[in-house]
């Protein structure tokens, strides 16, 4: 649905549908592989592959379900990065979908830490990416709050929270790629905050460990 509407609304777009595993790793790079051949150069490339596990303490998890968090919430970034960085344009932009949950402390978010930890390495793992390639522009994106399937699976309620629209995150994602917002590189952003307070911010942000993920009260005095 999402493809169709953009080649209705967008004339000089080209589809290419590609549908491939996610879970397994030899599928799933020949998959990736595949795509980059087909797609070919690219200048934004949003990766939003997510899994949400069950609800639950982490002795009563069933592994399979809590482990296949990381396998498609941070395997997929490398398996995506190796395939596809090479064939990538001049000054492209590189976006992960994350959550904003990630930085609650647990107790917040009881029963999700499958979720909430991979989410965690997966930022981590985009800032390696952002630190080794000085040529993209690579941040990770909260994208406001959706009433989704995984929304749902992770046992929240829409009623009692403050939701985003998909158009918010959509026009925020077109703001962000924009050349003007590299001093975003490698941090974590939010499609629902204020875009002109964030760029006021640009001096603070590019001097300091804001927006990334760290160890509180670093650097020690």
């Amino acid at each position: 649905m999402t493809l169709k509407k953009v080649l209705e609304t967008t004339v000089s777009a080209r589809g290419v549908p590609l549908r491939g595993p996610t879970l397994r790793a030899r599928s799933d790079e020949k998959a990736i592989q595949n795509a980059a051949g087909k797609i070919g150069n690219w200048d934004v490339l949003i990766m939003g592959a997510g899994h949400e596990p069950s609800p639950a303490k982490i002795v009563d998890q069933k592994l399979v379900d809590f482990w296949t968090a990381y396998e498609v919430n941070v395997k997929s970034i490398v398996i995506a990065a190796q395939a596809l960085f090479p064939h990538a344009n001049e000054n492209a932009s590189v976006f992960a979908i994350t959550s904003g949950a990630m930085a609650l402390p647990p107790a917040y978010t009881p029963n999700l830490s499958g979720s909430m930890g991979s989410k965690v390495a997966q930022i981590k793992l985009m800032e390696f990416l952002a630190a080794e390639n000085p040529d993209k522009f690579i941040c990770s994106v909260h994208p406001g709050i959706h009433d989704t399937k995984m929304f749902r699976r992770s046992a929240a309620d829409a009623s009692q929270l403050p939701m985003d629209t998909l158009e918010l995150h959509a026009h925020f994602m077109v703001w962000l790629a924009t050349p003007k917002n590299k001093f975003l590189q490698g941090r974590v952003v939010f499609a629902n905050w204020d875009v002109d307070e964030l760029s006021a911010r640009a001096e603070e942000i590019t001097t300091s460990t804001v927006l990334t993920i760290g160890y509180s009260g670093w650097p020690f005095a």
